[in-house]
């Protein structure tokens, strides 16, 4: 029991010690520590970026045979189901009052946290569930794509993907390489004790998903603002592509001098 009490301690120290300077602290977070982070761990980003595509790849082959096969990747009630209808027609942009976007746009937020901890917990496993979430992520994106080439609605479903997509989909690798990062650690702690392997690895964990609660906040603004819009497609297509630049430059290019700060 002593050793449990010790090891919870540790883990808590490890994981939620704060800099007094909060403001400071937060600002050293997305200017140093969440790029860096991402660096450090960017294998494992890879890999779960190679599921997400490797799911994405089968997911268009199944549909592409036979487009009722969608059905396989999205049961009859789910949310994503209903939506299929309006995709077969292109019905996807509409005009709304800000409150109803306001409320679309809290909704996607809270399912999107919802899948990235969920991807990130999983790694527990070993990493195993999070390949498969991963994976399964990019089916459903592989199968929606095929379907578009079943009804011809590729013009209008790209316009309504692109702009929060690609900052999503970065999200949902990162968060996946956080699982991963702790997956290794349950299963290759290396000369580390495993309890001690697992807190390091929840700190660099951690760091991932809170940066990328904050790219998913901005995902669900474009969402439920910008990309169902009555905004032009190329507009929409543009956006989409420079939100994904500017996101790797940050990443890649930020944050090379790292400070103590907030974890």
């Amino acid at each position: 029991v002593r050793r449990l009490n010790s090891l919870v301690g540790r883990a808590h120290a490890s994981l939620y010690q704060t800099d007094t300077r909060e403001w400071k602290g937060i600002r050293n977070f997305f200017v140093f520590e969440f790029p860096d982070v991402f660096r450090r761990r960017i294998y494992f980003f890879y890999a779960a970026l190679a599921f997400m595509l490797l799911g994405a790849a089968v997911g268009y082959g199944i549909v592409a045979i036979d487009r009722h096969n969608i059905n396989v990747l999205l049961p009859a009630g789910s949310q994503l189901h209903d939506s299929v209808q309006y995709w077969e027609k292109g019905d996807v942009v509409h005009q709304t009052q800000g409150g109803a976007n306001a409320a679309m746009s809290a909704a996607l937020m809270q399912n999107n946290i919802t899948v990235s901890l969920v991807a990130f917990a999983l790694g527990i496993a070993g990493g195993v569930f999070t390949f498969y979430s991963m994976f399964y992520n990019g089916a459903i994106l592989g199968g929606m794509a095929a379907l578009m080439t079943h009804v011809h609605q590729h013009k209008n479903f790209w316009p309504s993907i692109l702009p929060h997509g690609v900052v999503e989909l970065s999200e949902t690798c990162f968060a996946g390489a956080a699982g991963l990062v702790l997956g290794w650690a349950v299963l290759m702690p290396g000369q580390l004790r495993r309890s001690d392997a697992i807190v390091g690895a929840a700190r660099d964990s951690m760091k991932l998903i809170l940066g990328g609660v904050a790219l998913l906040i901005f995902a669900g603004l474009v969402e439920g603002f910008i990309s169902h819009s009555m905004l032009p497609k190329p507009v929409k297509i543009l956006f989409g592509i420079s939100s994904g630049i500017a996101l790797y430059s940050y990443l890649l290019l930020s944050g090379k001098n790292p400070v103590k700060a907030s974890t």
